[in-house]
Formats: structure tokens, C-alpha cells, sequence
């Protein structure tokens, strides 16, 4: 088991190994890599899907909103009450007093 821990570590090792060289060597080698598309700027590309951008907007208000009230959710059923836990010694001075 430990020896496909050490050639995943070793694989991912050579991989961000390769990734880096690319990036930062492609300026000295001059290595032309494939160039994507042009877009148009994201102002543009918001103010022409309005619709879009209304729909992520309402999407991460209501992802927020359903993140807090979890947070203030009230725990139903057994284990749902916290309880303190005592040492022995402060159980047995508590008995004496």
C-alpha cells in the first residue's frame, strides 16, 4: 500500500513539475501554446445576459440565506442537548458539599 502512495506522490510530483516548467519556460523557449478565443470584456458579457447574471445573483442570496439559518437551526431529537462533562474528582468534591 505504501509503495502506490509513493508513485501517486511521485506522479503528482512530475506533473506540477511539468506544469510549472511550461508556464514560466514558454517566455525563454519560446514555446507558442494554443491560444484560446477572444471574449468580449465581462462588463459586456454581463450587460448582454442580464438575465444571467440576475439568475447567479439570486442563486448566491439564496445559498447564503440557507447557509445562516442552518446555523441558527434548533436541534431536535436525543443528543441534541448539550450536557457538561465532570472528572471524577470534581463529581466526588461535588457530593461532599
Amino acid at each position: 500500500m505504501e509503495e502506490k502512495e509513493d508513485i501517486a506522490i511521485a506522479l503528482i510530483s512530475v506533473v506540477m513539475l511539468v506544469v510549472v516548467v511550461a508556464t514560466f519556460g514558454s517566455g525563454l523557449i519560446e514555446i507558442s501554446l494554443p491560444s484560446l478565443p477572444p471574449r468580449p470584456p465581462l462588463q459586456e458579457f454581463l450587460w448582454t445576459y442580464r438575465g444571467l447574471d440576475v439568475f447567479v445573483q439570486a442563486f448566491i442570496v439564496f445559498a447564503a440565506a440557507t447557509a445562516i439559518a442552518t446555523l441558527f437551526r434548533v436541534e431536535k431529537g436525543p443528543g441534541a442537548q448539550e450536557t457538561t462533562y465532570l472528572e471524577p474528582a470534581e463529581e466526588k468534591a461535588q457530593e461532599a458539599t
